[in-house]
């Protein structure tokens, strides 16, 4: 439970996990036209671009430790 309750409290947690449902949801959403729908994908691969970038960076800096415990 602490390591829950610590995971809370680091911000940098809170941007990754943002931008990993902003990614999931432009990835899953449907559209009406094939423009918008192109479109919605490529802003999907944009934002799990950078949330991957963000992950590798503070993960070598030390600065996400709780969420590198879970994955690893």
């Amino acid at each position: 439970m602490k390591k829950l309750l610590s995971i809370c409290t680091n911000w940098r947690n809170d941007v990754f996990m943002l931008l990993v449902c902003a990614t999931m949801l432009l990835a899953l959403c449907e559209a009406d036209s094939f423009v918008t729908l192109v479109a919605s994908k490529a802003l999907a691969v944009a934002t799990g671009y950078v949330a991957y970038r963000l992950y590798v960076y503070w993960d070598k800096k030390g600065l996400i430790t709780e969420i590198s415990d879970y994955f690893n």
